[in-house]
């Protein structure tokens, strides 16, 4: 499994990028702020977000996500 965790905002509130080792598909939990820096790092892992997961509605955990 590989788990990125990508600190962002303000607050800098954790976001993590994880996918299955052999998958270059990957999901985002609490995309909180900073999208570019987000998809950056997911694509220099050379993993593509395809889903977006969300543990609860603050403004720090979803900022990102459009």
């Amino acid at each position: 499994m590989i788990i990125e965790t990508v600190p962002v905002g303000s607050l800098e509130t954790n976001a993590y990028i994880v996918a299955a080792d052999d998958s270059p598909e990957a999901a985002v939990i609490d995309p909180g702020e900073d999208g570019g820096r987000i998809l950056a790092t997911a694509e220099a892992a050379g993993l593509t977000i395809k889903k977006i997961i969300l543990t609860h509605g603050h403004w720090d955990h979803i900022g990102a996500v459009a």
